[in-house]
């Protein structure tokens, strides 16, 4: 061989690793090894924004010869190798996968292969090499990974009580409670117990979530010592391991001991008596009344955690016991459960927030109120803090464009007349905006005015407004992320009158579908169009009232902030703004398009920034 030519090949071996020289005629070529992956990582039920699923993901492949993609297998039997038979999606790029086409109660096995572009390896994506792995793993399917609060005043969906040492299993009890009429109680007993109130499901922790739950404990305790008393546990491997909530995990958790931000644990256990949790720090003897724990969670940020609440007792001397209520966390739901989403959920608890955008200057700012149904919690800024462009330009949606379970914000430069993408860490920009490619439909007016999923692929789609002062129409483009893949024109396409504007695409009547939420700029009406699966009008109602009292009343905000009295779970509700006096209504709807209550925010109106300097505000979502 040439003195070159084998320095080259060396190098070659150097610099990609894996590979090795095959002689082929007189020239040397490389021939990969096929990728290196480690096989499917987790399959966990639900995830998708509404109805069934099972969340696939895995770390990342490496390969000498990319692009690597990987293919997705599935069965309904344990066992069966993979191929084309059983190939339910190729071409994956990122690592992870949502399942949608499941079936609840069914137990579906899983096998992930990673395949490079090598060519002749007969791939079923590129035609490359995939590699031959054959990890395994099974879930059934769940739905909407979400925040709940379980006030404990039905029957239990969340937790399992089974397992324990002892007679004095966690029960719902009358005796008192936090609020309303019933609460968790686990009784502490004279001999040793060992008890646990367990979260069902694991669910994925967003960013700086936060737990919250109320506790009265009253237990056997000495003069230094607890000697009966209670712990908070977490899991993230489905329940096969646990770990106090002040733990690592000992792999990528850290210990912290500052994750109590309220209420943290009363004492420790003493040793020598038999306690289950002997040496361990605790809640336990008397609490004089209900006391608030809140717990920051962000170290679990991105896991699918379990939780679980464990009590102990030791050899002798009863006491009353310990009560939970009002217990805030991350549950999967059932796939029957109503389709809770991200959209305007900037601050991971489940509820939709309301953006603001400035006026009176040169551009425009960006605030957020965290929202508690019609109450503010707290404000704060946008980052950036700034809209691109001049004082015209706006925020054209607020939907999870990423599917990261956190909203993100399309934006519209009226100064390019063009659009981009935020894609958001809470109120914080990740990197750059990403622009919305072009061509945008073609009209003297032509606008988006709202976002959700039409073709239920689990992302949101955009809905254009386009025509003239005389007629709108709507057009809606499907999307993968930030990426058009086609267009819907709904039946039918526009209201006639250009007065009628849609302010929001939510499902109003609950049956899983985007409907349209229709406004009259001129009387004030509202008008629900309900759709079916294929984007066509099934029924249109105007909303029961119909309008606001007065003109100066226009609707700038919907989405899903909470039960009225008499109202529904995941109905979707309308924000109102008096033009002359700014003040903010909030009408919680059923799902029979019927207002079940109103009334004005606390505060009534934002005469503030998150600075406490004076500002004015106009409402830009989300719808």
């Amino acid at each position: 061989m040439h003195r070159h030519a084998r320095r080259w090949v060396a190098l070659s071996l150097v610099v990609l690793g894996a590979s090795t020289v095959a002689r082929v005629g007189h020239a040397d070529e490389l021939a990969c090894s096929p990728p290196t992956f480690s096989g499917v990582a987790r399959a966990l039920p639900g995830g998708q924004l509404s109805g069934c699923a099972v969340t696939l993901d895995w770390k990342k492949s490496s390969t000498a010869c990319g692009p690597l993609r990987y293919n997705v297998y599935r069965s309904t039997t344990p066992g069966v190798p993979p191929g084309p038979g059983s190939l339910l999606a190729s071409c994956v790029t990122g690592t992870t996968y949502r399942d949608q086409a499941v079936t609840a109660g069914t137990p579906y096995y899983y096998v992930v292969r990673a395949e490079d572009a090598s060519p002749g390896g007969g791939g079923p994506c590129q035609g490359g090499q995939e590699d031959v792995n054959a990890i395994e793993l099974s879930s059934q399917p769940a739905g909407p990974w979400t925040t709940v609060t379980d006030g404990v005043e039905g029957e239990s969906v969340y937790w399992d009580t089974a397992g324990g040492v002892g007679s004095n299993v966690w029960a719902r009890t009358s005796s008192d409670a936090h609020v309303g009429a019933q609460s968790w109680l686990v009784a502490d007993p004279d001999t040793p117990s060992d008890q646990s109130l367990t979260q069902l499901l694991p669910a994925v922790v967003p960013a700086r979530f936060k737990l919250e739950f109320w506790q009265r404990h009253s237990t056997e305790a000495g003069l230094d010592d607890l000697y009966d008393g209670g712990v908070l546990e977490y899991s993230l491997d489905g329940g096969a391991t646990w770990h106090d909530i002040l733990d690592g995990d000992g792999v990528t958790v850290p210990a912290n001991a500052a994750r109590f931000l309220e209420g943290g644990y009363a004492g420790r256990i003493a040793t020598g008596y038999q306690s289950p949790l002997a040496g361990r720090l605790a809640w336990g003897g008397e609490s004089g009344g209900w006391q608030r724990v809140r717990v920051d969670l962000s170290d679990l940020a991105g896991r699918p955690a379990r939780l679980r609440w464990r009590f102990a007792s030791d050899e002798s001397v009863a006491a009353s016991g310990w009560w939970l209520d009002d217990v805030r966390f991350r549950a999967t739901l059932a796939c029957s459960a109503c389709p809770f989403t991200a959209k305007g959920d900037f601050t991971g608890d489940g509820r939709p927030d309301l953006i603001y955008a400035g006026s009176g200057g040169a551009v425009v700012p960006l605030m957020l109120w965290e929202m508690d149904g019609a109450g503010l919690q707290s404000a704060t800024w946008f980052e950036p803090r700034f809209l691109p462009g001049d004082s015209f330009s706006s925020i054209a949606a607020a939907d999870d464009f990423n599917r990261d379970g956190r909203s993100d914000l399309l934006v519209k430069n009226r100064s390019t007349s063009t659009y981009e993408f935020w894609l958001m860490n809470g109120v914080t920009r990740m990197g750059s905006a990403v622009p919305l490619a072009g061509p945008y439909p073609s009209s003297p007016s032509t606008n988006v005015v709202a976002s959700g999923d039409f073709n239920a692929d689990g992302w949101p789609d955009l809905v254009w407004s386009v025509g003239n002062s005389s007629s709108l129409t709507l057009l809606i483009w499907t999307m993968n992320g930030v990426q058009k893949t086609g267009e819907i024109v709904p039946s039918p396409a526009g209201a006639g009158d250009s007065n009628w504007n849609v302010i929001a695409a939510l499902d109003t009547n609950g049956d899983g579908n985007r409907d349209f939420i229709w406004y009259n700029w001129s009387t004030g009406k509202i008008v629900h169009w309900w759709m079916d699966a294929n984007v066509q009008r099934i029924a249109g109602l105007f909303n029961t009232p119909d309008s606001a009292a007065g003109a100066n009343w226009k609707v700038w905000a919907a989405g899903d902030y909470g039960v009225g009295p008499g109202g529904s779970a995941c109905a979707s509700d309308l924000f109102w703004v008096n033009y002359n006096s700014g003040n903010q209504v909030l009408w919680y709807e059923d799902l029979a398009a019927t207002r079940t209550a109103g009334g004005f925010t606390s505060p009534t109106r934002p005469t503030v920034d998150p600075d406490g300097n004076a500002a004015s505000w106009n409402l830009a979502g989300p719808r």
